[in-house]
């Protein structure tokens, strides 16, 4: 059986659209959305590493490799002993969680910070709007349901 992959397509026109109507709210926390993307990528690169240590234990301390092969790794740990490589791979450990916690703050921080800005300033955009129809709009619409789409449906856009 063979399984053919596509890519999906994607609305050009729907991005757009909500490039225009979102774009000019986002323009003005570019600096913060560029160091939440530069978070989210130092938090992918550390996940890559994240295998790194026990690779360490395994090859050098639990199953020791046979001489003749050699890599860089070889060469770099050659005269240490098990003790010395199996502390390193801790720290490497300890090092690696660090880091993952701090791009994940930063990043957290960052974005849902812009979120919050962005819903504020729609959700004002909004409510003057909403004052600027006239009394017969709002004497057909129930207030709840104004008040619902201001607070609840833009919180989920």
């Amino acid at each position: 059986m063979r399984i053919r992959f596509r890519w999906p397509k994607i609305p050009v026109a729907d991005l757009r659209r909500v490039q225009q109507y979102f774009g000019r709210h986002l323009a003005a926390h570019r600096a913060a959305l560029m160091g939440g993307g530069a978070c989210l990528l130092g938090m992918a690169l550390v996940e890559m590493a994240r295998p790194w240590p026990l690779k360490l234990v395994f090859d050098y301390v639990l199953l020791p490799k046979q001489q003749g092969i050699s890599s860089f790794l070889d060469s770099l740990f050659a005269g240490w002993s098990a003790g010395v490589v199996l502390a390193f791979a801790s720290l490497g450990l300890l090092v690696i969680a660090l880091l993952s916690g701090l791009f994940n703050y930063g990043q957290t921080m960052l974005l849902g910070e812009v979120g919050h800005k962005v819903i504020g300033a729609i959700r004002l955009q909004m409510f003057s709007h909403i004052q600027r129809l006239p009394q017969s709009y709002h004497d057909q619409r129930e207030t709840g349901d104004l008040m619902m789409r201001i607070t609840g449906d833009l919180s989920l856009v």
